[in-house]
């Protein structure tokens, strides 16, 4: 999974990221708003690519694997909430919030612990089109955070969430009825959360994934902004004081 292939490729992507992120970094509203809509117009397009290559080389679409109820399947599906709703609208920033954060993290491990890496070589059509898919997911709120277009609000804690909860419904029913692994309700079989459900109860392991997404979230984005904002705020009114 991790070959020197593969290592070299994240390198060059997050090199890649970080040069578009300083690029947008102060773009202004209407390049922010063509790059949004720009991308979720691309993001929307991986998934029936994908079917296309699939029915074309087995003649059929398997469900249990090509539905889009992955946790990464919620990058592509957010993107058109955060481009063609009204900007700071209830749906607007649930979508928002979820892409400029747990979306950050999907991304991450989606590219490193890239599944198709364990079948297929990197240069071949399914891994590459994965691995670029998760590119992008990392890529987006990279430049919505760079240029400013996305700052954490306190409700956002109850907000970003929310698509992870509403996928996990289907998710939930393909399992219950078919027995399908979406958002690893059967336990992630073939990767590396699968450590954890072989020893854990199904239910427990469900609950702990869950709890832990969120709290990484909590702890990788919002809690250090809210502390960085606070910090500037008493710093800035201290200042005031002494200038004063």
């Amino acid at each position: 999974m991790l070959g020197l292939e593969h290592i070299v490729f994240m390198l060059v992507s997050f090199k890649l990221i970080a040069l578009v992120a300083r690029r947008f970094k102060d773009a202004s509203q209407r390049q922010i708003s063509f790059f949004i809509k720009f991308f979720a117009v691309v993001m929307a397009m991986f998934d029936p690519i994908y079917w296309v290559w699939e029915f074309y080389h087995f003649g059929r679409l398997d469900l249990s694997t090509t539905l889009p109820l992955y946790f990464c399947s919620l990058c592509w599906m957010s993107m058109p909430f955060v481009a063609f709703t009204r900007r700071e609208s209830l749906v607007n920033r649930v979508a928002l919030s979820y892409i400029c954060t747990l979306n950050v993290i999907m991304g991450t491990l989606g590219l490193v612990f890239n599944v198709y890496l364990n079948s297929y070589s990197i240069l071949s059509f399914v891994p590459i089109r994965s691995l670029i898919y998760h590119v992008f997911m990392i890529l987006i709120p990279a430049v919505l955070w760079s240029s400013g277009y996305y700052r954490p609000q306190k409700r956002d804690l109850r907000l970003f969430f929310i698509p992870v909860v509403i996928l996990y419904i289907p998710a939930a029913i393909t399992h219950i009825m078919f027995g399908w692994d979406y958002c690893y309700m059967n336990g992630g079989k073939g990767t590396t959360v699968e450590i954890f459900s072989s020893v854990m109860p199904r239910g427990l392991f469900i609950v702990t994934m869950f709890v832990f997404l969120y709290t990484i979230s909590c702890l990788f984005f919002f809690f250090p902004y809210f502390a960085y904002e606070k910090i500037r705020k008493n710093r800035e009114g201290l200042e005031e004081i002494y200038y004063r």
